[in-house]
């Protein structure tokens, strides 16, 4: 189902402004890239302390 748009659709229904990424995903980060996201901020560790580095995103 790439391609269709529906991926473009579902990030506009939930996305609420700020998304927090794991960067260790970069089809992720990559896919929010190309969907008009920006990182704005990133820490080393996640909201529970463990050692997964996050990018904090919102649309542009």
């Amino acid at each position: 189902m790439r391609s269709k748009g529906i991926g473009k659709q579902l990030l506009n229904f939930v996305l609420n402004g700020e998304e927090s990424i794991n960067e260790q995903n970069p089809r992720a980060v990559g896919f929010y890239e190309y969907m008009g996201v920006e990182t704005y901020k990133r820490t080393d560790l996640d909201e529970e302390g463990n050692t997964y580095p996050l990018l904090y995103m919102n649309l542009k």
